[in-house]
């Protein structure tokens, strides 16, 4: 959907390059002509030299910010109009990443280099048909990921 203000221009440019009256122009591109004559009243200089204030004074600060500070002091300008003009100023800032915390150990995890060298061990569980819980302790050798064992039970205890 193009708005009127774009369809303002292609009238411009038709009535210009083929000397037609604006009538035709007007309903080639189906905008009426009472939009073609409209003056826009839109007056945002107030608002544009407040904003590019507070985006001198307070440059890391975003349009939540901005807006607060314009209420605070007084000013009763409407929110969406506000937004408009921070838009099209292009003051949106950049969103900011999550940094990555850096993995604090230099030493990769060491490769068993024999078997029977490092064992790992794992629980899983599922459940019975009648509710009840089944776990299963798995021992393994990490070099040739070699089952050593494998225990079944309704439960494990610590000792």
């Amino acid at each position: 959907m193009v708005k009127p203000s774009a369809k303002k221009v292609v009238i411009s440019y038709l009535r210009d390059n083929y000397q037609t009256s604006i009538r035709l122009v007007c309903d080639t591109a189906s905008l009426a002509r009472s939009l073609y004559y409209r003056q826009s009243e839109k007056d945002d200089t107030q608002t544009e030299d407040k904003l590019l204030s507070l985006a001198k004074e307070y440059p890391t600060r975003g349009f939540d910010w901005y807006y607060l500070k314009i209420r605070q002091e007084g000013l009763k300008w409407n929110r969406k109009r506000v937004l408009r003009v921070y838009r099209k100023l292009n003051l949106g800032l950049r969103r900011k990443h999550k940094k990555r915390i850096n993995y604090p150990y230099d030493e990769s995890l060491s490769q068993p280099i024999s078997p029977n060298y490092t064992w790992s061990m794992d629980f899983m569980s599922d459940a019975l048909e009648d509710g009840r819980k089944v776990r299963v302790l798995n021992i393994i050798d990490d070099y040739n990921r070699e089952a050593l064992s494998v225990e079944t039970g309704i439960s494990f205890p610590s000792a």
